[in-house]
C-alpha cells in the first residue's frame, strides 16, 4: 500500500512541475506561493544567491522545485535540483519535444564559462551537475529568459562567485592560447614551403651523387634514386624560412642549437603539428615525401672499327653519340659514363685485362 502511495505522490509532484513546465517566470511570489501551496508538497522560503526564494519538496522523492524573485517580488529564476536521473531526463525530453519549440537546453560549468544565451521569446534552461564527496551526483535545472536577463546575471554572479573566478582564470588561458596560435599563424603565413621542399629535395640528391663516387660498377652499370619519407624541422620569420633539420641531422647548427632550446618552453598543437613561438619565430616540424631524379653511372666496353662502333651491351643514347663524336683511334675502348639531371661525363679509363675481359661479355 505505501508503495502505490509514494507512486501517486511521484505522479501529483511530476504533474505539478511538467503542467508548469517550470511555469513560475514572470509571476508574483503570492502567486507562486499559491501554486505551490496546492500542490501536496513542503514549500519554504529561502534565500539563494542573495535573493528570497521559495522552494518546494516533493514528499514522493528528493527533488525540490524553487522559483527566484527579485526586488520587486516577480520571478526571475525558476529550476528543480534533483538526484532522480529518470525524472530529470523525462523533464529535459518535455522540453526538447515541446510543439511550442520555446526552449533552449544547454549545459552549464560556471567553473568554465560564466556567460548564459538570452533568445527572445524562448525559455533557456541550463543543467548544472554536481559530484559530492561521496561520488553521487545531483542536477540543477535552471529556467529563465531574457525579459530578465540583468536580475538573472547578477543572481549567478553571486552564487557562483568562486566558480566565476575559476571561469574567469580558463577564459585568460583560452585567449591568451588564442592570442599566442593567431601569432604563430600570422608568422607561418610568411613560409615558403616550396623553397623547404626544394632544398630537402637537393639535400638527398646531393647525397646521392656524393654516394655514387663509391659505387662499383665494375660488375654493371648502377642506377638509383632516393625516395622516403623524412621528418624535417623548418624555421620561419620574417625575413626567411630555413631547414634546420632532416632526420634529426642539423643543416644549420646554429638554428639547430637554438631549436633545442626553445623546445624546453612547450609548443602549441595546431592541426596535428608543433609549433614552438620563440621571439617573432617559429620553428616547426614536418613529415615531407622525397622523390630524387636518378643518377646513372657505369663502366661500358666499346669496340671501334674503321666501318663503326661495336657496343658489348646496351648503352645510354647519350654515351653512343658521345662515341660517335670523340673516339677516334680504332680498337677497344673502356668508359666511365655517369649522367644525372641533364649533367653527364664521360672519360676513358685504363682497366685491367679482367676486367677489360668482363665488359666483353654480355650482361
Amino acid at each position: 500500500m505505501k508503495k502505490y502511495l509514494l507512486l501517486i505522490l511521484f505522479l501529483l509532484d511530476s504533474f505539478f512541475v511538467f503542467s508548469q513546465g517550470i511555469g513560475f517566470l514572470g509571476k508574483s511570489k503570492l502567486s507562486v506561493k499559491k501554486e505551490m501551496n496546492a500542490a501536496t508538497g513542503l514549500v519554504t522560503k529561502i534565500k539563494s544567491g542573495g535573493y528570497e526564494c521559495l522552494a518546494y519538496q516533493s514528499r514522493s522523492s528528493s527533488s525540490m522545485f524553487f522559483a527566484v524573485f527579485n526586488d520587486k517580488g516577480i520571478c526571475f529564476l525558476d529550476g528543480i535540483i534533483t538526484v532522480n536521473r529518470d525524472f530529470l531526463d523525462m523533464f529535459l525530453m518535455k522540453c526538447v519535444n515541446s510543439e511550442s519549440n520555446t526552449y533552449k537546453v544547454n549545459s552549464m560549468d560556471p567553473e568554465k564559462n560564466r556567460f548564459h544565451e538570452f533568445i527572445d521569446g524562448k525559455t533557456t534552461i541550463e543543467l548544472y551537475a554536481s559530484v559530492n564527496k561521496l561520488g553521487k551526483a545531483s542536477y540543477t535545472l535552471y529556467s529563465f529568459n531574457s525579459n530578465y536577463k540583468k536580475d538573472v546575471e547578477s543572481y549567478f554572479e553571486k552564487k557562483y562567485a568562486k566558480e566565476y573566478i575559476m571561469a574567469k582564470k580558463h577564459e585568460d588561458e583560452v585567449e591568451y592560447e588564442q592570442l599566442r596560435i593567431q601569432k604563430i599563424n600570422n608568422i607561418m603565413s610568411k613560409a615558403d614551403e616550396k623553397s623547404v621542399r626544394k632544398f630537402v629535395v637537393k639535400y638527398f640528391f646531393d647525397k646521392l651523387i656524393k654516394e655514387s663516387e663509391y659505387w662499383d660498377v665494375f660488375e654493371k652499370p648502377v642506377r638509383k634514386n632516393i625516395e622516403k619519407t623524412v621528418s624535417v624541422v623548418v624555421y620561419v620569420d620574417s625575413l626567411r624560412t630555413a631547414v634546420v633539420s632532416i632526420d634529426n641531422d642539423d643543416v644549420d647548427m646554429e638554428l639547430g642549437e637554438l631549436y633545442r632550446k626553445v623546445r624546453g618552453s612547450g609548443c602549441r598543437r595546431i592541426w596535428d603539428t608543433d609549433y614552438y613561438e620563440y621571439k617573432g619565430s617559429v620553428f616547426y616540424s614536418k613529415e615531407i615525401h622525397v622523390e630524387t631524379d636518378y643518377v646513372e653511372k657505369g663502366l661500358h666496353g666499346v669496340y671501334k672499327k674503321k666501318n663503326g662502333l661495336f657496343f658489348y651491351n646496351a648503352v645510354p643514347e647519350k654515351l653512343k653519340t658521345w662515341c660517335e663524336a670523340n673516339l677516334k683511334d680504332n680498337g677497344f675502348h673502356s668508359l666511365l659514363f655517369t649522367y644525372y639531371n641533364d649533367f653527364c661525363t664521360i672519360k676513358e679509363v685504363d682497366v685491367s685485362s679482367n676486367i677489360k675481359k668482363r665488359l666483353k661479355q654480355k650482361y
